[in-house]
C-alpha cells in the first residue's frame, strides 16, 4: 500500500535526480531487458558490487556458455562500469508491481545476488515463481540484525526465498547462520578475484591509492604522505562522487599541487604532481597494480566498519588502515594490514608499508572464490524456466470482450476465392514467433515440388507509395525493406517473388498475374477475406500463451481459434500441454528449430566460421532476445548489445553510433534489409528445421495445392 502511494511522488523525483533518471524507463519497467526467457540474472548495486558480479559473470560462463547472463546494477556508476555480461539493465524499483511486471517478462532461470542487496518484493516475487536465489559475499551485518527484529514477518519470507547464502569467511558463517534458515556455504571474497585492468597513466615516481575515502581519510593520508622521503604520489578515489569537489576544496586550501584524472590528457602524471584526484568513475582497481601500497577509506568509523580491501590485495599490496574493519572482515583477514590505531597513526603505518612492499610479489589467487560460488550456483542454472503468466492480470475481463469481438467479426466475413491455391503461414501472438523462417520453408517445400509459389504480404512498416508492390522478378532491382517492407524484402532477396499490398484479395490476383500458381499468405490467419487452402499457425513454446489475448497479453485471439488451423507449427521445443486440447483432430503439429546457416554480407554470403571472438551485436525485432541467444550458440562474445523496437527505422544519430563501435557489427538478416551497406553490418540468416511433422506437412500442402 505504501508503494502504490508513493509512486507518482517517486516516479517525478526519479524523472528529475540526475543519478536515478538513468535508464528512468527500466527503472520503472516502461522498458524491459531485451533477453529470452531462461536467462541468469547477476545485480550488484554500484562500482564495487559490480566488480565482484564481473568475476562471477566470468566464473559462471566457464559453467554454462550458452546461457544468456544479465547484469543489473541499481546506481548510474554501477550501470556505466557494468562489465561481462551479455545484456545489461537496471533493476527495477521494489514496488510489488513493478516486479511483477519485471518477473513475468524476463522469467530467468535463477538470480544472484552479490553482498547486501536483499529486496522484499524481488525475493517475494522469486519466491512465488520458483526462482532460485543465491546470495554471493554475503555477510550478517548490522543491517540484517535491525532488519531481522523490527520486521520478523518479512525477514521470514524474504529469508526463506534464498536458496544458497555464499558467505566470504567461516566467522560469516556462523553469523549468517544465527539469521538465516537457509544453506549457507562458506565460499570467499569474489572481490579478490575481480579483473583489475590497467590505469592507463605513466607515473614519475611511487604512487599510493587511496581507496573509498571518507571524511578525514584524506586529510590524513596527505598529512603523512607529506612528511615521506621521497614522497609518492597520492591517488585520492573519493568513497562518493558528491565529494569530488570538496576534495578538491581540501586540496587546494592545503596548497597541495594536484591535478583531476579527467585533466590528466597526454596520459602522463608530471613529476611537479603530488596527489592524483580520482573523478572518475570504476578506473581506481586499475591503480591498485604496481603501486607502492593502498589505504582503505571508512577504517576511522565504526558506523562504516571499513571498506573491503580485497582489490588491493589481489594485487600483492600492503594496506594501511584503521581499526574499524568489521564490515569486511573476511577479507581483512587475508590481507597484509598495516594499522592505524588513529587518523594521527597513518604516517608510520604506511612508512613501516612502504618498506614491507619491497620484494613483495603478487599472489596468485586464481580465480578460487568465484570458482567456489560457480561451482555451488551452477546447478541452479538448470532450473526451468518459470510458466508464463498473464501480463496484465486486471485487464483479463477485457480480454473475453476482445476474443467475442474477433470471433464475431470472423463470422461475419465471406471470403473470397483466389485464382490459385492458398496457403496461409500465421500465428495468435502479435509477433516474435519465428514465422517468417516458416515461410521461407513452405516456400521451399512447394518449389521442390515444381510449382511456382509466391509471397503475399501486407507490409507491414513499408513507407509511402503504390498499395501494391512487387519485387523478386527477373530484372528488378534489390528489394529495400523501407519500400516494401522488412520480412518481405528479406524473402524477396532470396529471389522469391513477392508481393506487398494491404489489400490481399487484390494482392493474389497480381501474384497470379505475375505468374504464381501458389500463393503463401505471410501472416495472414486473421485475415478472413481471402478464402486458404491451408492455415499454418506458428507458436513458440516458450510463451504459447504469450501473456493472455488483448489486452491483457499479446494474443490476437483466445485458444480456441486454434480450431481452424490445419496445422499447427511450434518453435524452440515440443507443443505445450496447454494448446492441446484446442486443435481440431487430425492436425499437423510440426515440432522444429532454428538453425543458422549462413552470415550476410552485403550481396556476399558467408560461411558460419567466418566470426569468431567478440562482436558488436543490434537488432530491431519483435524479440530480440532469441537473436542475442543465436549469437552465445555460435560461441560469440557480446561486446555490446543494443536493441531497438520492431521495424525499427534507423536514425542517422543511431547509424553514426553503430559505425562508432569497434567491427564487427551483427544483426540479424531482417535488420539489414534497412541498413545502409556502407555500415557493413553481418546479417545471421536462420533457417527452421522440423524436427518432427515435417514430411506429414508436405503432403498435406502438395494435396490441398493439387486438388484445387
Amino acid at each position: 500500500m505504501l508503494w502504490w502511494a508513493l509512486t507518482p511522488a517517486l516516479a517525478v523525483v526519479s524523472a528529475l535526480h540526475p543519478r536515478l533518471r538513468v535508464r528512468w524507463r527500466e527503472r520503472w519497467t516502461l522498458a524491459l531487458p531485451a533477453v529470452e526467457p531462461g536467462c541468469v540474472v547477476v545485480h550488484g548495486a554500484s562500482v564495487g558490487e559490480g566488480r565482484a558480479a564481473q568475476a562471477i559473470l566470468l566464473a559462471l560462463r566457464a559453467h554454462r556458455p550458452r546461457r544468456t547472463l544479465l547484469r543489473c546494477a541499481f546506481t548510474d556508476t554501477g550501470l556505466a562500469t557494468a562489465r561481462g555480461h551479455d545484456a545489461l539493465a537496471a533493476l527495477p524499483f521494489d514496488a510489488p508491481w513493478a516486479v511483477r511486471r519485471w518477473l513475468d517478462r524476463v522469467r530467468p532461470r535463477a538470480l544472484v545476488l552479490v553482498e547486501s542487496e536483499l529486496w522484499p518484493a524481488l525475493l517475494a516475487g522469486c519466491a512465488a515463481r520458483g526462482i532460485p536465489v543465491a546470495v554471493a559475499g554475503a555477510r550478517a551485518g548490522a543491517g540484517m540484525a535491525r532488519f531481522s527484529s523490527l520486521t520478523p514477518g518479512l525477514w521470514a519470507r524474504m529469508d526463506g526465498a534464498v536458496s544458497v547464502w555464499l558467505a566470504k569467511d567461516e566467522a560469516g558463517a556462523v553469523a549468517l547462520r544465527e539469521r538465516v534458515s537457509g544453506e549457507v556455504v562458506v565460499a570467499g571474497e569474489p572481490k579478490a578475484d575481480a579483473p583489475l585492468g590497467l590505469a592507463g597513466l605513466t607515473f614519475s615516481r611511487p604512487w599510493v591509492v587511496a581507496g573509498s575515502t571518507r571524511p578525514g581519510d584524506e586529510a590524513a593520508l596527505l598529512s603523512a604522505a607529506a612528511g615521506l622521503a621521497p614522497r609518492p604520489v597520492v591517488v585520492l578515489a573519493p568513497r562518493h562522487r558528491e565529494r569530488f569537489d570538496a576534495v578538491a576544496g581540501l586540496l587546494i586550501e592545503r596548497g597541495e599541487r594536484w591535478i583531476k584524472r579527467s585533466e590528466t590528457a597526454d596520459g602522463r602524471v608530471e613529476p611537479e604532481v603530488d596527489v592524483l584526484l580520482l573523478d572518475t568513475v570504476g578506473e581506481l582497481a586499475g591503480y591498485y597494480p604496481g603501486a607502492a601500497a593502498a589505504f582503505v577509506g571508512g577504517t576511522f568509523d565504526d558506523a562504516i566498519g571499513g571498506h573491503s580491501p580485497a582489490e588491493a590485495s589481489a594485487a600483492g599490496l600492503p594496506v594501511v588502515a584503521g581499526p574499524a574493519r568489521a564490515a569486511n572482515a573476511a577479507a581483512w583477514a587475508s590481507a597484509r594490514l598495516f594499522e592505524a590505531a588513529s587518523p594521527a597513526q597513518v604516517g608510520p603505518a604506511l612508512t613501516a608499508a612502504l618498506a614491507d612492499r619491497a620484494g613483495e610479489g603478487t599472489p596468485e589467487h586464481g580465480g578460487r572464490p568465484t570458482a567456489r560460488i560457480a561451482a555451488r550456483v551452477a546447478p541452479l542454472l538448470d532450473s526451468p524456466v518459470p510458466p508464463e503468466r498473464v501480463h496484465r492480470p486486471l485487464l483479463a475481463p477485457l480480454s473475453a470482450v476482445w476474443a467475442a469481438l474477433a470471433r464475431t467479426r470472423g463470422a461475419a466475413l465471406t471470403p473470397e476465392r483466389a485464382a490459385t491455391p492458398v496457403v496461409s503461414v500465421g500465428n495468435l501472438a502479435s509477433g516474435g514467433t519465428g514465422k517468417t523462417p516458416v515461410v521461407a520453408w513452405v516456400l521451399g517445400a512447394l518449389e521442390d515440388a515444381g510449382r511456382r509459389p509466391a509471397v503475399l504480404s501486407r507490409g507491414y512498416g513499408r513507407g509511402d507509395g503504390p498499395a501494391l508492390r512487387v519485387a523478386g522478378r527477373p530484372g528488378d532491382p534489390p528489394p529495400d525493406g523501407a519500400w516494401l517492407g522488412d520480412e518481405p524484402a528479406e524473402l524477396a532477396r532470396g529471389g522469391r517473388l513477392v508481393v506487398s499490398c494491404p489489400d490481399r484479395r487484390a494482392g493474389a490476383r497480381a501474384a497470379a498475374a505475375a505468374g504464381a500458381d501458389v500463393v503463401v499468405m505471410d501472416d495472414g490467419f486473421q485475415h478472413r477475406r481471402l478464402a486458404r487452402d491451408v492455415d499454418i499457425v506458428v507458436v513458440d513454446a516458450i510463451r504459447p500463451l504469450a501473456g493472455g489475448v488483448i489486452p491483457a497479453g499479446e494474443l490476437r485471439e483466445g485458444l480456441p481459434a486454434l480450431a481452424r488451423a490445419h496445422a499447427v507449427w511450434v518453435n524452440h521445443g515440443p507443443l505445450p500441454e496447454a494448446l492441446r486440447p484446442h486443435l481440431r483432430p487430425g492436425a499437423v503439429v510440426v515440432e522444429a528449430s532454428y538453425r543458422p546457416i549462413c552470415w550476410v554480407r552485403g550481396q556476399e554470403e558467408r560461411a558460419i566460421g567466418a566470426l569468431a571472438g567478440e562482436v558488436q551485436a543490434f537488432a530491431g525485432i519483435a524479440r530480440p532476445g532469441r537473436f542475442l541467444q543465436s549469437l552465445l550458440e555460435l560461441g560469440l562474445t557480446i561486446g555490446s548489445w543494443t536493441a531497438f523496437p520492431d521495424h525499427h527505422r534507423f536514425t542517422e544519430a543511431e547509424l553514426a553510433r553503430l559505425a562508432a563501435l569497434p567491427a564487427p557489427l551483427v544483426t540479424t538478416e531482417k535488420d539489414l534489409t534497412r541498413l545502409p551497406p556502407g555500415l557493413g553490418a553481418w546479417g545471421l540468416r536462420v533457417r527452421c528445421v522440423p524436427e518432427a511433422g515435417g514430411e506429414a506437412l508436405k503432403r498435406l500442402l502438395m494435396a490441398a495445392v493439387e486438388g484445387q
